[in-house]
């Protein structure tokens, strides 16, 4: 399963797993996002956080060129839960 292809921009489920480990919650996955990544790394994690939540990822500031802040309703927000 995870080379199978999930994505619309073709991006596989292991490739959205390991981005999503990089902004999920560290309490539970489906709690809100408030995670720093890459500039270079918002597409991977911005459909990863679509595939797993539902929802997309919001920009919200950044640290110079190499960090940027990102944030998301997570899983349990996004469904109404």
């Amino acid at each position: 399963m995870n080379d199978q292809i999930v994505s619309r921009l073709g991006y596989t489920h292991g490739q959205l797993n390991d981005a999503f480990k990089l902004i999920q919650n560290p309490e539970h996955w489906k709690l809100p996002i408030d995670a720093w990544i890459h500039p270079n790394m918002f597409e991977v994690c911005n459909e990863a956080c679509i595939y797993f939540t539902g929802g997309p990822l919001y920009r919200r500031g950044t640290a110079g060129d190499a960090a940027l802040r990102v944030t998301a309703d997570g899983y349990y927000q996004t469904i109404g839960a």
